[in-house]
């Protein structure tokens, strides 16, 4: 799932459009782990007047749901089960689909990094909680910059 590139889309006239956009360095886990809030904010503000300007809450908070759902599950637990890692490599599927339904997700998607975040878990727990915690960010940073339900 990692080359997942997808930044041409047509339009509805046929011709091609150029959805590209910036991708900001994916940090390294500890990193993350030190200023996935910080992280997170200053993504937001990035976006609030320019990419993400579409994007609604009730649009990211399918997937955010999603990653909920599993972190339920994995808080209780000593480590990734395999189940576990079968909801991570599905939630990275959905939201390679969002994205290609919707230009401001994958706006939102590839700018924040999700989707090679979600293939850096590799089964670590502590990893998929730091995952977890950025995607709350991304979303209650969001939500604060202005963006709509």
């Amino acid at each position: 799932m990692s080359n997942y590139q997808g930044n041409r889309q047509q339009s509805h006239q046929g011709k091609p459009q150029n959805n590209s956009v910036p991708v900001y360095q994916v940090l390294s886990w500890p990193e993350l782990k030190d200023r996935y809030q910080k992280e997170a904010e200053r993504l937001m503000k990035d976006f609030k007047n320019g990419s993400f300007r579409g994007l609604t809450t009730s649009k990211i908070r399918n997937l955010l749901s999603m990653v909920m759902d599993t972190y339920n599950d994995v808080v209780l637990q000593p480590e990734l089960t395999a189940k576990d890692k079968d909801q991570i490599q599905y939630l990275i599927v959905r939201m390679a689909y969002e994205s290609g339904r919707d230009r401001d997700v994958k706006s939102f998607v590839d700018g924040c990094g999700l989707i090679k975040y979600a293939d850096k878990i590799e089964g670590n727990k502590e990893n998929f909680i730091t995952f977890t915690r950025y995607f709350e960010s991304l979303v209650a940073y969001h939500r604060y910059y202005g963006g709509s339900d």
